[in-house]
């Protein structure tokens, strides 16, 4: 198989594992009995990818829903940085009261 261009500001090293996982796995989807791929070839495959299984069991459902290996490049997990969950409201009364039992441990409140 052809190497596939690497696409602008992606590291070419994402981008090429990028590319081999997409190959295990287009194979696995490709395979699988009713959508369904059974565990002990994930748990190979996963073995051959380094990957943990739950790892490749993340890729294979983007893989299923995107069809491209861009779906396959890492991702950061977890919330965009600057997004609070709490009003700044709370998080300043949170500041305040945790400031204040740092300076005064065994003070009441």
């Amino acid at each position: 198989m052809e190497p596939r261009p690497v696409p602008d500001a992606i590291e070419e090293s994402a981008w090429d594992a990028a590319c081999h996982r997409e190959e295990f796995i287009r194979a696995l989807v490709a395979n699988s009995d009713n959508g369904r791929i059974g565990r002990a070839v994930v748990k190979d495959a996963a073995k051959r990818l380094g990957l943990s299984i739950s790892a490749l069991y993340k890729l294979i459902r983007r893989f299923r829903e995107e069809r491209r290996v861009s779906a396959l490049l890492p991702r950061k997990e977890g919330r965009p940085v600057g997004m609070r969950v709490i009003s700044e409201a709370v998080e300043t009364i949170i500041q305040e009261r945790s400031a204040r039992s740092i300076s005064f441990p065994n003070a009441l409140p």
